[in-house]
């Protein structure tokens, strides 16, 4: 009786294993295709660096060409380089797509529609109180206008969210001969550290992560 018996565990235990390892491969590779939208490990580092270099910037320097500069160079060179980051580093193994939940693809789209919302309002009163009579206001209304649409297409994360509407605000801002003070942005500061951890942390799971898929490889050879 007991001989039967385990004959028919390890029995079990051959058909569950092959299902076992079929369910985690899907599950690596979900979170393998994450890194594709809502994870960007050193991109958000960078996005972090970044927002913290402007909050400071802008807060302890002032406005002036210069800040300007810096804070425009600085926000579109995060914005290209964690797109650049994110295919070379964290899609060494393959193309892949991350799927929003319904619950996701909500919450950005609202989130966008309110960034929309608010420029659309930010344009016609700037426009209405004489603005573009100069030229910096045309920059201004530039960088504005160009919110929801990056909103859309590259910030994609709550982190992201909030350290790119600032960082797009402030190249508003300064372009247009302003600045935004310390005091009343340092909780950006916060976020920006945030996202830096939040970074780190994504991208050594990274590495473990393409480790343990290239072990399954192994396996399914």
């Amino acid at each position: 009786m007991r001989v039967e018996n385990v004959a028919l565990t390890e029995e079990v235990v051959m058909k569950d294993t092959p299902l076992r390892r079929t369910e985690e491969v899907q599950r690596l590779t979900q979170e393998y295709a994450s890194y594709s939208q809502s994870r960007n490990g050193l991109g958000n580092v960078l996005g972090g660096v970044v927002g913290l270099i402007i909050v400071l910037l802008n807060g302890l320097v002032g406005p002036g060409f210069w800040t300007a500069v810096l804070t425009i160079g600085l926000t579109f060179g995060w914005l290209v380089g964690k797109e650049i980051i994110r295919h070379r580093v964290y899609l060494s193994l393959g193309m892949a797509r991350e799927l929003w939940s319904p619950r996701e693809r909500k919450y950005h789209t609202w989130s966008v529609l309110f960034v929309a919302l608010i420029s659309i309002g930010v344009c016609v009163v700037f426009i209405l109180l004489g603005g573009p009579t100069k030229p910096q206001g045309w920059l201004y209304l530039f960088f504005v206008a160009l919110m929801p649409w990056i909103s859309w297409r590259y910030l994609r994360t709550s982190n992201e969210f909030v350290v790119g509407v600032f960082l797009l605000c402030a190249c508003a801002v300064t372009s247009a001969g302003g600045s935004y003070g310390l005091l009343g942005w340092w909780w950006v500061g916060l976020v920006a550290l945030l996202m830096v951890y939040a970074g780190i942390v994504e991208h050594r799971r990274y590495g473990r992560l393409v480790a343990q898929l290239q072990a399954q490889r192994m396996v399914d050879e």
